[in-house]
C-alpha cells in the first residue's frame, strides 16, 4: 500500500483500539537493593514510554517501611515524565507486604474502572506486579488476598501480569495470581526484565 494508505490504516487503528488502564505495583523492599532495583526502575521507565499517549498508567510501590503508596498516575502522554523522575528517586528498604499490595492494586483499578463505567468509557484493564520475594509483613492472609482478586471469567475483567523477579521470588504464587485473572506470569532477573516488560506491553 502507498504511504498515504498505510498512514490512514495506522490512524484508524489508534482511533479504534481500546485504550488501556494499567496499575504498576513495584516491590521496593530491602531485598530489591542493588542491581535489582536499578534494572526494575530502568525497565519500568521504558515500559511507560511504550504506552499509547491515551493509555492510563498509575504507579504504586510497596515495602514494609513505607507501606503501600501511589507515586502518581493519569494519561500516559501527560504523566510519563513525572513518573520517570519519581522512579529515579526510589530506593529499596524494608519488608514485603505482598498480599496487601495485591489487594491495594486491585482496589485502585476497580475504582478507576467504576469511574470509566460511569462515563460510558470502555477500556482494557491490567495490573503489572513485580516482586522478588515471599510475603513477610501483610495484614491480609494469602486466602484474603485471593478473595481480593477480580474474577478472570469476563474478557472485560482486569488481568494481572506477574513478574517473579530473581531466585527468591515465589514463582508458584505469582503463577496462581496470574491464572486467577486469565493473565500471564513471567520469571526474570536483571538481565531479562526488559524483554518481559516488552512482552507485557505487547499484550495491551
Amino acid at each position: 500500500p502507498s504511504a498515504e494508505v498505510s498512514s490512514a490504516v495506522k490512524d484508524v487503528f489508534h482511533e479504534t483500539k481500546k485504550k488501556a488502564t494499567i496499575v504498576m505495583m513495584l516491590d521496593i523492599s530491602g531485598s530489591m537493593e542493588g542491581e535489582k532495583i536499578k534494572s526494575a526502575v530502568a525497565s519500568s521507565i521504558n515500559f511507560i514510554s511504550r504506552l499509547d499517549p491515551n493509555d492510563e498508567i498509575y504507579l504504586m510501590v510497596f515495602s514494609g517501611d513505607k507501606d503501600i503508596y501511589e507515586l502518581g498516575g493519569g494519561r500516559a502522554g501527560d504523566i510519563s515524565e513525572e513518573l520517570t523522575n519519581k522512579l529515579n528517586g526510589i530506593y529499596a528498604n524494608g519488608s514485603t507486604p505482598l498480599f496487601d499490595a495485591v489487594c491495594a492494586a486491585t482496589e485502585r483499578i476497580n475504582s478507576l474502572q467504576a469511574d470509566h463505567v460511569a462515563n460510558n468509557e470502555k477500556r482494557l484493564y491490567g495490573i503489572v506486579l513485580l516482586s522478588d520475594g515471599q510475603d513477610t509483613s501483610s495484614n491480609n492472609t494469602e486466602n484474603q488476598m485471593f478473595n481480593c482478586l477480580p474474577s478472570g471469567e469476563s474478557v472485560e475483567g482486569t488481568k494481572l501480569f506477574t513478574i517473579a523477579f530473581g531466585e527468591d521470588a515465589d514463582a508458584d504464587l505469582m503463577l496462581r495470581i496470574a491464572n486467577r485473572t486469565n493473565g500471564k506470569t513471567f520469571t526474570g532477573d536483571p538481565s531479562t526484565i526488559e524483554s518481559i516488560y516488552n512482552a507485557i506491553s505487547a499484550e495491551q
